[in-house]
């Protein structure tokens, strides 16, 4: 006789302890890093690194990778109901499609991906590689790199995620019937683009010479990338609340069935 289990969540039940839970946190996560970080309680800088919001290899970006995978989970989920209701290739490829991205962008945040890409653009064209000591002549590209005065992944990938979430908005906002499922996803996507906006004017703020006024240069410097990080973050857990949310409307329940498989008769 196999085994049997049965899964029945109560959506918006789960909804109310998904944000609580991963936006309360965020918070803490924005407290140890003032508290522990910022005020360099922790002497060693490794450990120090954990909980500094500002760095790419913190507690936060681990928690950001989650979060991509919930959504990479759900979507995954989608496209499965899909292919089971034997619905036409064209509304199957796409959950498959943003579930390859948002796995793509789990990846980005656990290794910083497009932050290596821009690292690597910026030396090409500015003769730093890929053949060390060569160099060349500045030409156009080198002259826009200049020019941009920020992080040059957002000229090098950017584009490619703009685009694709221009495309997700399009079919998700047709796609996702549940109102508060489609709050949850525009939601996630202002965040991260007032976020994107932030990340531009970092490295010029990086730049500037002096003290904010009465604000010293360091203080403004950290608590940006903070807030930026923080929005950033609160934006994953829309996007996964909200994916979640719609799946789970359309699962009612969940039965996982195991056993080993009888033999065939002789």
């Amino acid at each position: 006789m196999p085994n049997k289990l049965l899964f029945q969540i109560d959506a918006y039940s789960f909804e109310k302890k998904f944000i609580r839970i991963f936006i309360g946190m965020n918070l803490l996560l924005v407290v140890l890093d003032s508290v522990l970080g910022f005020t360099k309680f922790i002497g060693h800088s490794d450990l120090r690194d954990l909980v500094d919001m500002g760095t790419e290899h913190s507690l936060n970006n681990w928690l950001s990778s989650q979060m991509w995978l919930f959504s990479t989970f759900a979507l995954s989920l989608l496209a499965l109901l899909a292919y089971q209701e034997k619905k036409k290739s064209y509304e199957i490829l796409p959950w498959v499609l943003l579930a390859g991205l948002f796995l793509v962008l789990a990846c980005d945040d656990g290794v910083a991906i497009h932050e290596r890409i821009g690292t690597a653009v910026e030396d090409y064209f500015r003769g730093k590689g890929p053949v060390p000591g060569k160099k060349h002549e500045p030409g156009k590209v080198d002259s826009l790199l200049i020019s941009f005065g920020s992080y040059t992944w957002q000229l090098a990938v950017l584009p490619f995620y703009a685009a694709a979430g221009f495309g997700m908005l399009y079919f998700c906002w047709s796609r996702l019937g549940n109102t508060r499922a489609r709050r949850y996803f525009i939601g996630g996507i202002v965040l991260m683009g007032v976020a994107v906006v932030l990340d531009h004017f970092e490295a010029k703020w990086d730049l500037h010479q002096g003290d904010f006024g009465w604000l010293p240069k360091a203080i403004v410097n950290h608590y940006q990338r903070v807030l930026e990080e923080f929005l950033e973050a609160t934006a994953e857990v829309c996007f996964a609340c909200g994916f979640l949310l719609h799946t789970l409307t359309q699962f009612r329940s969940v039965k996982l069935t195991s056993g080993a498989s009888q033999p065939s008769p002789a």
